[in-house]
């Protein structure tokens, strides 16, 4: 057994993690049409995206990623020693991921296997003062078995690693996999990495609209985002849209607290 290797087998319940540094800017793509370069700035960070002939890696390839992620930090939390590449049986995970089991879904399985390895990322952050590679994958390789089980090894790369050792993850709502627009997966993850302790936040437009997507235009973001928020709550967290403003409200106690008041007060 190769001592680099971790098998992701568990079946138990287990928390779903993700790293922070796609939860914060929109590493993923909403849409797999998407093969243009993107550049993004926000704050003092810089990030270029680069997809692939085929495509850049989406939202909902990322579940590939968090699927890998949280079997290893389960690793970690148990003070096993940490593998790089994942063995993962393909049937586990459309099943998990409510994908199902057909020859298409193996199909998309294998052409989100190939956007994660040839997107590159450029940037200059890091991850606890280490810088990320200046430029990097998602994952830096994958090799799929011919055996009937139909397994696959994914060398996850190195700032995904490093985000787990350095504990820079997140957890997911245990239902993250069961939202089925990616809009609306990457709106949570925003709301997830902003809102951390706090009950309630409030972000301009534009800025919203940078963490979430990047691209597109700001007419057809507001009017995405205005219609998941006619939807009512979301794993946790309602969002509101006013002006230019976007305000974000915990479904805890307190944050139905200040949506009551901000509703009464006419901010929302």
């Amino acid at each position: 057994m190769n001592d680099n290797i971790f098998e992701c087998n568990l079946r138990a319940p287990y928390s779903l993690k993700s790293d922070l540094f796609s939860l914060e800017l929109p590493i993923y793509a909403i849409s797999s049409k998407s093969r243009e370069p993107v550049e993004l700035k926000y704050k003092d960070t810089f990030v270029r995206i680069t997809p692939s002939h085929i495509g850049r890696a989406t939202v909902k390839d990322k579940e590939i990623v968090i699927y890998c992620l949280s079997q290893l930090m389960v690793q970690l939390n148990s003070k096993l020693q940490p593998g790089e590449i994942a063995s993962v049986c393909t049937f586990d995970f459309l099943k998990t991921t409510g994908r199902g089991a057909s020859g298409r879904a193996y199909q998309d399985f294998n052409l989100a296997l190939e956007r994660l390895k040839g997107t590159i990322i450029q940037t200059n952050r890091t991850i606890n003062g280490k810088p990320i590679d200046q430029i990097s994958g998602i994952i830096e390789s994958y090799k799929i078995s011919e055996s009937k089980s139909r397994r696959v090894e994914i060398k996850l790369a190195d700032w995904i690693i490093q985000s787990a050792l350095e504990n820079k993850i997140l957890t997911l709502d245990p239902s993250y996999f069961g939202i089925k627009r990616s809009f609306d997966k990457r709106v949570y993850e925003v709301c997830r990495k902003l809102c951390g302790k706090y009950h309630t936040l409030s972000i301009r437009l534009e800025n919203f609209h940078t963490l979430v997507t990047g691209t597109g235009t700001a007419a057809k973001f507001k009017r995405d985002l205005t219609l998941l928020s006619s939807r009512g709550k979301m794993l946790g967290y309602r969002v509101k849209l006013k002006n230019q403003m976007v305000r974000i409200y915990k479904d805890t106690p307190e944050g139905k607290k200040f949506l009551t008041k901000d509703m009464l007060a006419g901010i929302v």
